[in-house]
This record gives C-alpha cells, sequence and structure tokens, in this order.
C-alpha cells in the first residue's frame, strides 16, 4: 500500500477558514501580533516562536517590579525576596512558568547567586521527600533545594 503525502494543493480552505474567525489560542499574544503593523525585528519573531511552541510568560508588572529588585552584583541570597518572586512565578495565575523557567529567570538576572533547575517529573518532590525521610525538616529541605550550588 502506497501512501500519499497530502501537499497544500490538496487543501481547500473556506471563506471562514481564511479568516481564521474561531480562532482560540493565547488570546493576548494572538491579539498582539495580529495587529502588529511594523517591520519585524529579533523581539517579534522570539515572540511568534514563543508563541507557536506555547511557551509565551506574560509577566504582571509587580513579578517583574520584584524580579528587578535582584541586583547583578548581589553576591548574597535573600531568601525573603526569592520566595516572593518564587510564589508569584509559580502562582497558578501565572501561565507558561514552572520551576525549571523560574530557576533560568532568576539565574539570568543574577547568575552568582542563582542557578538553573533542571526538573525531571516530580524531582523535586522527591528530593523533599528523600531528606525529611533522612532527618532534616521540612521547612530546612526546602531552604536547601532553592540554594544555589
Amino acid at each position: 500500500m502506497q501512501i500519499r503525502i497530502r501537499t497544500i494543493n490538496d487543501i481547500k480552505p473556506t471563506a471562514e477558514d481564511r479568516q481564521n474567525v474561531t480562532y482560540n489560542y493565547q488570546d493576548e499574544l494572538t491579539a498582539k501580533l495580529d495587529n502588529l503593523n511594523s517591520d519585524f525585528d529579533q523581539n517579534i519573531v522570539n515572540e511568534i516562536v514563543l508563541w507557536k511552541v506555547s511557551r509565551y510568560a506574560l509577566l504582571d508588572i509587580e513579578t517583574l517590579k520584584l524580579i528587578n529588585q535582584i541586583s547583578k552584583d548581589d553576591t548574597q541570597l535573600n531568601y525573603e525576596l526569592t520566595n516572593d518572586i518564587l510564589l508569584r512565578l509559580l502562582s497558578n495565575k501565572q501561565k507558561g512558568v514552572r520551576l525549571a523557567m523560574a530557576s533560568t529567570i532568576l539565574r539570568f538576572k543574577n547568575p552568582k547567586i542563582y542557578q538553573i533547575i533542571g526538573i525531571v517529573k516530580d524531582r523535586q518532590s522527591y528530593h523533599h521527600k528523600y531528606l525529611c525521610r533522612h532527618g532534616m525538616k521540612s521547612s530546612a529541605a526546602k531552604e536547601l533545594l532553592l540554594m544555589p550550588f
């Protein structure tokens, strides 16, 4: 049996298809990109790529203000500020950011005090349970998991 690959010539879009009337995907970014009326630059291309791979993270002003309180010159981890930032980045209201992305954002803000955390399914939960099982208090285990290596 021979399989025929469809080409663009095989597709017959309707007038409604061409208007994208019922298109519903990443509404805010789609509207922004649809309304562009300027030359493309690298930022626009990056937004299109992030739109396509569904990895666009639209941070609110308060979260950005907190992140910008971190100086590139800081050498000491501010636990309270880091906790506040992570709580905002990882809240249910924030889309597109999980722990690995949050740690990456912080790392590029200050690589001296933050590192990128790569998460394999439930890795942090596993390490937290492991540390607690071996005598570490829960709060200390959480703090240790936030520390840079």
